[in-house]
């Protein structure tokens, strides 16, 4: 059995295929292989398809038998690629090239072996994909408020990708055709995802990329904490607050009896750095010189923080000099008397 398996990992390229033709008797699979269970005995012009074991990049499927011909499709090839079909009657013995492909073709029409048990594998006869060391991934962005994102990956095409959500264990890995703009899927609850990104080259070396994704769909809150009252004695305040995570952007808008103004900059004047969770979390800010006028003065404060979450606040102040009854006092300083 030993023997059979290393033959079967040596031998096969790409997701290969044991198809067992029966025409008088149920043909033998070799130990390494599962038996097709929907292959009733002594019966004739019944295909049988089992899978063997994973070689990335390449996956064999077939149509059946029509005539006196075998279809086989390649549903993971390169588009780009050439491949050729082989043929052994068992797994110890010498393969055959039963027909070679042309370039971008997926579909080969094949005479069916004498033999009534064989077995067929595709390998690529042109020169193989095997940059895959080569391939980056970037994204727009490593805060997101929803959980389907996508990702942009230079380089390739690999041969097969894989894509993994807080999971490092390889070997759980869904091997699919390359994307150079995949979908990736986080789960439904905020917080930070450890995402894996898995490319094969032809020749079957993986590599892998790690990227961390931040999941966010809450707004952030904000809190003011200058002017502690709504009525105000003075015509120019700054209005200052904080919020409990970091901010990407804000803006006010002020509204009085003098008119409209829309999208002033305000500033984040502190950020606290939480050592823990390695970011930053509360953020001060302050909109510097805020001119008032007579009366009601409504500011929209807009906060958006880092995920594109936005939060829009309305607060209201009124100018109001009635509280001032003392005069001024005047003294002369120059010339005197």
């Amino acid at each position: 059995m030993n023997a059979i398996k290393k033959n079967v990992r040596r031998l096969t390229v790409g997701f290969a295929v044991a198809c067992c033709f029966l025409l008088n008797s149920h043909a033998q699979l070799p130990p390494s292989l599962t038996n097709c269970p929907t292959c009733p005995p002594n019966t004739n012009n019944v295909t049988c398809v089992t899978t063997m074991p994973y070689v990335p990049g390449l996956k064999v499927s077939t149509t059946g038998i029509i005539g006196t011909n075998f279809q086989l499709n390649l549903v993971e090839a390169d588009p780009a690629g050439t491949y050729d079909i082989y043929y052994a009657s068992n797994l110890t013995a010498t393969w055959n090239d039963l027909i070679s492909g042309t370039n971008s073709q997926t579909n080969f029409t094949l005479s069916i072996p004498t033999p009534d048990g064989g077995f067929f594998k595709a390998t690529r006869s042109d020169t193989p994909i095997t940059d895959a060391a080569n391939m980056t991934v970037s994204f727009p962005d490593f805060y997101v408020n929803t959980d389907l994102i996508t990702a942009s990956i230079s380089g390739g095409p690999a041969a097969a990708m894989a894509v993994l959500v807080n999971d490092t264990n390889v070997a759980d890995a869904r091997w699919i055709p390359f994307s150079a703009v995949p979908y990736v899927l986080l789960e439904t609850n905020d917080g930070t995802y450890e995402v894996l990104f898995g490319f094969r080259g032809s020749d079957g070396t993986v590599y892998w990329s790690t990227a961390f994704f931040t999941l966010d769909t809450t707004p952030p809150s904000i809190v003011i904490t200058n002017p502690v009252g709504n009525v105000v004695s003075q015509p120019m305040i700054q209005l200052q607050g904080y919020s409990s995570e970091a901010l990407s952007s804000l803006t006010y808008d002020l509204s009085n009896a003098a008119g409209l103004v829309v999208n002033q900059p305000a500033f984040v004047t502190a950020q606290h750095s939480d050592i823990n969770a390695w970011k930053f979390t509360t953020n001060w800010f302050q909109c510097f010189d805020v001119p008032l006028t007579n009366g009601l003065n409504v500011i929209t404060l807009h906060a958006t923080d880092l995920a594109g979450n936005t939060t829009t606040t309305n607060l209201s102040f009124t100018l109001d000099y009635s509280s001032k009854t003392n005069p001024p006092t005047v003294q002369l300083y120059w010339p005197q008397n």
